[in-house]
């Protein structure tokens, strides 16, 4: 159980470092705050998951399809909610702009695949059985 713990909190970590960096990378090149690289990667994890379990496609497919569809989720964000708002006069409202935008994707998600966890696909056949969901643990209601 010790190893499911540590295997979970590496790979979220992992994904909240990988956040991080993109919101450092977007500053520090553009000067502007972008409240939706949280919601990409929220996307990813939900469309990865749609690609794989619902519809059955491999990883070696899926995975060009997720990096397709936050890309462009990207380039929708870029026209709808930096772009017009970096031509107006009061330029910090692209701060805004993007955090409504992340919102809406947010709550959109929420409304179609609502918020209740679901397993992620098994990526790689190296799990050993005490990495499995449940182990461990029959006799706890939580599990």
């Amino acid at each position: 159980m010790l190893a499911s713990i540590l295997a979970s909190g590496l790979a979220v970590g992992a994904v909240y470092a990988l956040v991080g960096i993109t919101y450092n990378t977007m500053y520090s090149t553009s000067r502007v705050i972008s409240f939706t690289a949280g919601q990409l990667g929220m996307l990813g994890g939900v469309f990865g998951s749609l690609f794989m379990l619902v519809w059955g496609i491999p990883l070696l497919l899926a995975l060009p399809m997720v990096l397709a569809v936050c890309a462009i989720v990207g380039v929708i964000t870029e026209f709808v909610a930096v772009r017009p708002v970096l031509k107006s006069l009061d330029q910090h409202l692209y701060v805004l702009s993007t955090l409504a935008l992340a919102l809406m994707i947010q709550q959109t998600t929420a409304i179609e695949w609502s918020t209740e966890p679901r397993p992620f696909p098994k990526l790689f056949g190296l799990a050993a059985a005490s990495l499995t969901r449940n182990s461990g643990c029959p006799s706890l209601p939580v599990c």
